[in-house]
């Protein structure tokens, strides 16, 4: 099983839409790329973001915690908070890492 760094994220959604929200952020983070365009096993399985848990903190708020492999950080320390931040901080509704 390759080796993940967790990021949590704070993201305001509709309860019914935090799922597909939380998936949504996973994808950007590790692939930047609709799910539908990855067709590499190995990527699937061992490069796109999981989301590990989704825990209500608020009203219409939630702290969503993603894995993320480290295999697409290496040594460079750019990467790595490109990893964490990404394009993520362009999403309307996300409030904080």
């Amino acid at each position: 099983m390759p080796q993940r760094l967790c990021a949590i994220y704070r993201v305001r959604a509709d309860a019914r839409a935090i799922e597909v929200r939380a998936n949504e952020i996973a994808i950007e983070q590790s692939v930047e790329m609709p799910l539908a365009a990855v067709d590499e096993a190995f990527v699937r399985a061992d490069i796109v973001g999981r989301v590990e848990t989704i825990e209500a903190v608020g009203a219409g708020l939630f702290d969503v915690r993603i894995a993320l492999a480290t295999a697409t950080v290496g040594a460079d320390p750019g990467q790595f908070l490109n990893m964490l931040f990404g394009n993520t901080h362009t999403v309307s509704g996300v409030e904080r890492w």
